[in-house]
């Protein structure tokens, strides 16, 4: 007779002995109306005690729901949330009967291993925590824009730069952000009672533009810079954002590029300040000040490019930093825009940079083939 046969044989008889004992001594006697020994409740021990005499003991040490905090933690940082913010409280008859039922539930040999077992390692089950998850996917969504916009955790695009008469290609960056519905299944299985602050489930996020995006483009096609007076402030800072909405737009063959759809609403919201504007035949002060100066400078950078040109105006009056006919305007509530379209078999990126010490808006097309001529206003 081999050895599992004879283990097997053993077991079959201490079933067959435990059956009809099961309302003996052996299960009963000592541990049938309470907790058998080694099972805890969030790190509290429990054993010898009935499911009621378990709840009142736990309502006497467990904090109420009220006055404690769900700990969360990410890139270092630790986040806390109120209960009563989520309306938290125990599932505590639950829990307590998934205690009670080691020992207590199926055959006699099941409840006769899982004594054994409990006596020899301690169980111990999660206090599970209700809550309103809708309170709780607020709050977390509050907790990821935080940590998405920590700048550590921003994802960053590939850039190219012409720079020594060569492409030169700075590599993407990966960024990462909170999966909320990750956290909230962690949750559901974290030992509230621990005090110890859960690490939330963090994804990574891609970059708009990888360096897989930006192969081919080898060449500048069209470069060409303005300058502006740097001490004009507001006109300058006005320039600086839209110059920096510009720079590291990718257009792929057939991809129509929108001047107001890039830089988007120019306006106190957006950050832009008033300065000198055109408006009819007139000259005043409104917001976004300087911006058509960037527009104008990407406009023969275009031209030097040869992309197609969709739709472009010119300024009702003359402007210093273009000759006539080579300036270009927008105006978001006029519906006028600067639109051309890449219709060459390659990708384009545009460069922008703004030199606030010099005053020089510079723009550079990049593309593949041979480079084309540059110029100046």
């Amino acid at each position: 007779m081999t050895k599992r046969v004879v283990i097997l044989a053993a077991l079959l008889s201490l079933q067959a002995m435990l059956i009809p004992a099961a309302g003996g001594v052996i299960l009963s006697d000592r541990w049938e109306h309470v907790m058998v020994l080694g099972v805890r409740l969030g790190g509290i021990s429990l054993e010898g005690m009935t499911p009621w005499q378990a709840r009142s003991y736990l309502h006497g040490v467990i904090p109420p729901a009220d006055d404690s905090v769900l700990k969360l933690v990410a890139g270092g940082r630790v986040w806390e949330i109120a209960y009563k913010d989520i309306n938290a409280g125990y599932k505590l008859d639950e829990a307590l009967k998934r205690a009670f039922a080691v020992g207590h539930t199926g055959s006699a040999l099941k409840r006769f291993t899982e004594i054994v077992r409990a006596g020899g390692n301690s169980m111990d089950f999660p206090l599970p925590l209700h809550f309103d998850q809708e309170l709780l996917i607020e709050k977390l969504n509050n907790i990821n824009y935080e940590f998405r916009c920590q700048t550590s955790n921003l994802p960053k695009d590939a850039k190219l730069h012409w720079r020594d008469g060569k492409v030169e290609i700075i590599p993407s960056v990966k960024g990462y952000e909170i999966d909320v519905e990750g956290t909230l299944a962690k949750l559901a299985g974290w030992s509230l009672q621990s005090g110890e602050s859960m690490p939330m489930v963090v994804k990574i996020v891609n970059p708009a533009i990888s360096e897989k995006d930006l192969y081919g483009i080898d060449n500048l096609i069209g470069y060409y810079n303005t300058e502006f007076d740097p001490k004009r402030l507001d006109r300058t800072y006005n320039i600086v954002l839209a110059g920096r909405a510009l720079d590291g737009v990718l257009l792929k063959p057939g991809e129509e590029f929108s001047f107001n759809g890039v830089v988007g609403s120019i306006d106190r919201e957006n950050g832009y300040k008033k300065a000198t504007v055109i408006i009819g035949n007139k000259l005043m002060d409104d917001y976004g000040g300087g911006v058509c100066q960037v527009t104008t400078t990407l406009y023969n950078a275009g031209l030097l490019a040869g992309v197609e040109v969709l739709e472009h105006h010119n300024h009702s009056i003359p402007v210093s930093y273009a000759k006539p006919g080579l300036d270009a305007t927008i105006a978001q509530e006029g519906a006028k825009d600067f639109r051309f379209r890449n219709s060459s078999n390659h990708a384009q990126y545009i460069s922008c940079g703004v030199d606030t010490v010099k005053g020089h808006v510079e723009v550079w097309i990049l593309g593949a083939g041979v480079k084309k001529t540059s110029g100046h206003a």
